[in-house]
């Protein structure tokens, strides 16, 4: 794919830092140069320039830009993983983890830790209870009913970049703050 745009008399210049650089000029006699960067099909760059001089500088500049995403995103993927082993870390028997979800009503499902071993976490859902007075038809706020389990105790896998548990296609659960939840439904 990355052929029908590179000039057929370009030559490649530079091969770093996921770049291709092809050097090559054009009609007028203009040095130019065209830039591909990672798995990209389509150019990154293509200009002409005034001379040789300024083409090798716009180029060391997007050498640079490159060096500089590959660094941003090793430090993101690095600070990604430490927070996923904080998060997995951090699930203690007794924790409690919240998920508020829903379309056109908000529910709200409670689900404490009983054990955590590598990957894998035991969860048991407990129910909730209204706190305080209804704010509207058909909501409230609501906090945990630890006395109130829901259905029996599951296992699931955590994954390794994961600060959440998917418990389903609908359901993202993270640690409940303490504090009163919105819950709505209809009637």
């Amino acid at each position: 794919m990355k052929a029908r745009y590179i000039p057929q008399d370009a030559y490649l210049a530079k091969n770093e830092n996921k770049v291709e650089v092809y050097f090559y000029l054009n009609s007028m006699n203009k040095p130019c140069a065209l830039g591909f960067y990672g798995k990209g099909a389509k150019p990154w760059f293509n200009y002409q320039y005034q001379n040789e001089e300024k083409r090798n500088e716009s180029v060391q500049w997007h050498l640079e830009a490159a060096r500089n995403a590959e660094a941003r995103k090793l430090a993101d993927k690095e600070a990604q993983k430490k927070r996923a082993a904080d998060f997995r870390e951090s699930l203690k028997p007794g924790m409690i983890l919240m998920a508020s979800w829903g379309w056109e009503q908000t529910n709200v499902n409670f689900y404490k830790v009983l054990e955590r071993k590598g990957f894998l976490v035991t969860l048991q859902e407990v129910g909730t209870r209204q706190v305080g007075e209804a704010m509207s038809w058909a909501s409230c706020m609501v906090a945990v009913d630890q006395a109130s389990p829901v259905g029996s105790p599951f296992t699931m896998k955590l994954s390794p970049l994961s600060t959440s548990l998917r418990v389903n296609s609908s359901i993202t659960a993270t640690p409940w703050d303490g504090k009163p939840t919105y819950c709505s439904w209809y009637a």
